[in-house]
């Protein structure tokens, strides 16, 4: 097969990637297809930088951080770009290897035109180590309520961004208020059902149950408030973005049946996501 021909497959393989696990409303996203389409696609062509840049950032959310950096640190090399490079920091960081990790966080700051997030990635990398992303860990006697007869609204609210897929017990799919960046008036609301006599808190999952490539699709700033009936609401947590966390929120029992999340921050280009909410209460 010649160089151009394996080019075009390399990039028709890439394509078949991003179909099988690209965010937008309605999509089914199949992460392990995802993986599969793209080691073809290097394979095909390992020069290829945003194959590259998608197959070792896949590799490092599956916990093959050294074979990450296998494929990442060519693409450093020959094109630094700051998600590689940050990624490649982290790959460090979880591997034990702090002075290299840091060595590369200051590499990245040093690139001009970082966004917010990026700037916060590396300032948090460079001021501890950094640990691979974890589901927040409940309070002991705190019990995650049942998903049985929920249902949810949000805004923006067109009929093809449906807030169920956020509660569906489903990975592969979400809700997201789509669009190129997060802004203050978007919100989320969840139905319990029935009330919960000690609901007590909540934490979002923006990343597929760890699958996707995209780790910081988390509300850059969250109130989240409680209520009876739906109208008279009670302010309960405030969640501000960390790099690399799932939204949470935790607070002193008490009884409520809807839960709202408020969206009131601002950053481009990243979305809100929400692939499944997990709500706990006392006991």
């Amino acid at each position: 097969m010649t160089g151009h021909n394996r080019s075009q497959l390399a990039r028709q393989l890439f394509e078949e990637a991003r179909e099988a696990a690209y965010i937008f409303p309605g999509s089914v996203e199949d992460w392990p297809m995802f993986r599969r389409k793209l080691e073809q696609a290097y394979e095909a062509n390992p020069n290829e930088n945003d194959i590259t840049w998608y197959l070792g950032r896949k590799l490092a959310r599956d916990g093959e951080y050294r074979e990450a950096i296998r494929v990442l640190q060519p693409l450093w090399d020959r094109a630094p770009d700051s998600w590689s490079g940050t990624t490649l920091a982290w790959c460090l960081d979880y591997l034990g290897r702090r002075e290299e990790a840091i060595h590369m966080y200051a590499r990245v700051a040093a690139k001009p035109f970082l966004s917010e997030t990026q700037r916060a990635i590396v300032a948090a990398g460079i001021e501890e180590q950094q640990a691979p992303k974890r589901p927040p860990t409940p309070a002991e006697g705190l019990v995650e309520v049942a998903n049985k007869g929920w249902s949810a609204t949000a805004s923006p609210s067109e009929s093809d961004l449906v807030p169920a897929r956020g509660i569906d017990g489903d990975v592969r799919t979400c809700w997201s208020p789509g669009g190129d960046h997060q802004t203050p008036g978007m919100w989320f609301r969840i139905d319990l059902g029935e009330q919960v006599e000690g609901l007590a808190g909540i934490w979002t999952d923006d990343d597929a149950g760890g699958q996707s490539i995209y780790l910081n699709a988390s509300p850059r700033h969250c109130v989240i408030s409680v209520s009876r009936d739906g109208e008279w609401w009670k302010r309960v947590g405030d969640w501000r973005w960390r790099p690399n966390h799932y939204m949470e929120a935790w607070w002193d029992p008490i009884a409520a049946r809807y839960v709202l999340l408020e969206q009131t921050g601002n950053t481009m280009p990243e979305w809100w996501c929400i692939y499944q909410t997990h709500v706990f209460g006392a006991g």
